[in-house]
């Protein structure tokens, strides 16, 4: 049974996850672009270790919102619209989506789950990335393992689940809590100052 409260929570979980892969998102478009080519050339050690680290967070991000394995994490978006579903919604959930209207595009269940089975759509038109994405986090990520694969996913492949991600967040707490998640918001986060200082650094000295 899903109640306000469980939903506060997968919103408060779900938001810095958001952030985080918003943030390595635009990062790595930075260091992508051909103003980083400079940095690049002049600091190859500081650049790897700074796209690995923005890799590493938006894969491990992206793989906790998308993971169907409830062991590994609680929290994915597969789990949640499977409970939504299963109609498995306390009283106070109903009473809630009914004040919203007027307010939101969800004034009951129904339309709920109109919502929640558009976001599974969405999701099964991007299966294929996802199912790069889970293995890339567990083999080459989280562990170290022996049959692990030197396969990536590109930028633009990430941006589309980054997108996909925003979306579902703001489809589901939009209409439910009139809460959303507003990607430009990162764009104060970025490393193009540290780009810059290390730049102006003296040259063969990394910081």
């Amino acid at each position: 049974m899903i109640t306000v409260k469980e939903l506060k929570d997968w919103a408060g979980d779900l938001k810095p996850i958001l952030f985080d892969a918003n943030v390595s998102l635009n990062n790595l478009v930075i260091l992508n672009h051909e103003n980083s080519n400079k940095f690049k050339h002049d600091h190859p050690q500081v650049y790897s270790i700074l796209w690995h680290q923005q890799y590493f967070i938006i894969i491990v991000q992206l793989a906790k919102v998308f993971s169907t394995n409830d062991n590994t994490q609680k929290r994915n978006i597969n789990k949640l619209c499977n409970k939504f579903k299963s109609k498995e919604l306390s009283i106070d959930i109903k009473q809630l989506l009914q004040s919203n209207a007027g307010k939101t595009e969800s004034k009951s269940i129904d339309d709920l789950l109109k919502i929640v089975n558009g976001i599974i759509n969405d999701i099964e038109v991007s299966s294929s990335t996802i199912g790069r994405l889970i293995p890339l986090r567990n083999k080459v990520f989280a562990h170290t393992d022996p049959d692990s694969t030197d396969e990536e996913i590109s930028i633009d492949e990430l941006r589309v689940l980054v997108n996909l991600a925003n979306e579902i967040y703001n489809s589901l707490f939009g209409n439910i809590f009139n809460d959303y998640f507003h990607p430009n918001f990162v764009l104060n986060w970025d490393i193009r100052n540290l780009i810059k200082l290390i730049n102006q650094a003296q040259p063969g000295i990394e910081p």
